[in-house]
């Protein structure tokens, strides 16, 4: 039995973003995994249970309806509705009387006020005279308020630098939505000794290029202003950046162009170095080990290598995997295959079964098993395996059995597998009932003999791949996969 799960809740994988985590000022991450592999659901599952950790999760993909001028103003949305809606936050309340809130409107507005008066003066019917009266008893404090802004450079660098960050939709913008998510996240880390607040901006790579890198420059301009004390923005601890970083080199040298150093962009969003999930772990969690399966761990074994070769491609991804724990499948020959067909016999019929069920349906399975063929000849993808005895008895135990079923035919005492000594070197010799004879319809068998198996393990590399489509089609064509 093969038992499919979801979720990639792995010890080892656990034990090393801990690691990570723990390097000394590493308050920027950038978490690396491709699609479907599970980054969000692991990263969930470990902060979970950390009470210390405060976590905000954000999902940006909603804000591709959004003009990107929009996006710190969603932002800062975002982080204050988790925070409203996860932690209790304190707010204040204001007793301002009317009158102290009119006067404090006119202050800062103004010009707007007097425009307003100054249109409204041939309707209300006042006399211009009063008007000019106050303006002109008010020109000397603006005379003297220009000598106060003109006193000094800093003076007139602090009011650029309050115009800018007041600039809506700038990304240097500091209003009171900033300043209260920073005091906010004061207050949350001051309730308890070693709190930590974290932000995780996740899917970064499955939203419009444009604003992918808008929020990018969202924390890398803050990065900039604050280096001198490695200040995250809003004062989180840490932020941690999901996406799959290679989907991102890729947007970046679309859009920026391929002689652009996007190292020397990236760099700048995380403190150490790129946390990245390794494929082969969180799939040995989706495939469980078990030594029920047929075949023993060396099938899970198989399946896993071409797995990770097919994903390597990009002709699958992890969603593909994943969707069968969904549907609760459970790999049982006696209740799933032809119970007539002696092919069930075969351990190769396990591997086709799980791959056919990953990709839809066999015709699926081999047009993407050739892709896969045809990346490897083009230097694009590695080899299946670089395990010499494991891709041994791939070939000896899963493959040959179905290639060569047309010379066996289920007569000899072990169809299930062969020896290197069952391929004869030369076609008369052997008996046809225990051995596969060089001169077989199939043209992969002719180019195998005991003595390349033994030693000479670079023909195999590209031979492996041959076999395996032939055998799929083979179980195809005997109507054993659908």
């Amino acid at each position: 039995m093969l038992k499919l799960d979801n979720h990639i809740p792995n010890d080892e994988l656990t034990q090393a973003f801990q690691r990570h985590l723990e390097l000394p000022d590493n308050n920027r991450i950038v978490f690396s995994g491709q699609f479907g592999i599970g980054k969000s659901t692991f990263l969930r599952k470990f902060f979970e249970n950390n009470k210390k950790q405060k976590i905000i999760h954000l999902y940006p993909v909603n804000y591709s309806i959004s003009s990107n001028e929009d996006i710190l103003e969603l932002l800062k949305y975002d982080i204050l509705y988790e925070l409203l809606a996860n932690y209790k936050i304190a707010t204040e309340e204001f007793n301002f009387s009317d009158t102290d809130i009119a006067s404090w409107f006119i202050q800062n507005h103004s010009i707007d006020v007097m425009t307003t008066i100054v249109e409204f003066l041939p309707t209300i019917g006042k006399p211009l005279s009063a008007i000019l009266k106050t303006l002109k008893e008010l020109a000397p404090k603006f005379e003297q308020f220009k000598k106060d802004v003109k006193k000094g450079e800093l003076d007139a660098i602090g009011v650029l630098l309050s115009k800018v960050e007041s600039k809506e939709g700038g990304i240097y913008r500091r209003d009171f939505y900033t300043d209260f998510i920073n005091r906010k996240l004061a207050e949350i880390k001051a309730t308890e000794a070693d709190n930590e607040t974290i932000l995780i901006i996740d899917d970064l790579d499955r939203i419009d290029p444009e604003h992918i890198f808008r929020l990018f420059n969202v924390f890398a301009a803050h990065f900039d202003v604050t280096n001198s004390n490695n200040e995250n923005k809003f004062g989180f601890d840490r932020v941690i950046f999901v996406c799959d970083i290679e989907n991102i080199r890729k947007i970046f040298s679309h859009r920026y162009g391929g002689d652009v150093d996007f190292n020397g962009y990236i760099d700048k969003f995380y403190s150490t170095k790129i946390f990245e999930v390794n494929n082969r772990l969180a799939l040995e969690n989706i495939i469980e080990k078990a030594d029920s399966v047929r075949g023993g761990s060396t099938t899970t074994k198989f399946i896993l290598d071409i797995l990770i070769t097919m994903i390597d491609a990009k002709v699958i991804n992890f969603r593909n995997v994943n969707k069968l724990s969904h549907r609760e499948v459970v790999l049982e020959y006696k209740e799933n295959y032809h119970k007539s067909s002696k092919f069930h016999e075969l351990y190769f019929t396990e591997v086709a079964a799980v791959l056919t069920l990953i990709c839809g349906n066999s015709t699926a399975l081999i047009k993407k098993l050739e892709e896969c063929y045809e990346k490897f000849l083009t230097l694009k993808i590695p080899p299946i395996s670089e395990d010499r005895a494991a891709m041994k008895k791939y070939i000896l135990i899963y493959l040959l059995p179905v290639v060569g079923s047309g010379q066996h035919g289920f007569v000899i005492a072990r169809p299930q597998s062969f020896a290197a000594s069952d391929i004869n070197k030369n076609s008369s010799q052997g008996s046809f009932r225990y051995h596969l004879q060089r001169d077989s319809q199939s043209k992969y068998i002719s180019e195998l003999d005991e003595d390349n198996l033994a030693t000479n393990f670079e023909p195999l590399i590209p031979l492996i791949w041959g076999l395996i489509i032939e055998a799929t089609k083979i179980l195809q064509g005997k109507g054993v996969i659908n």
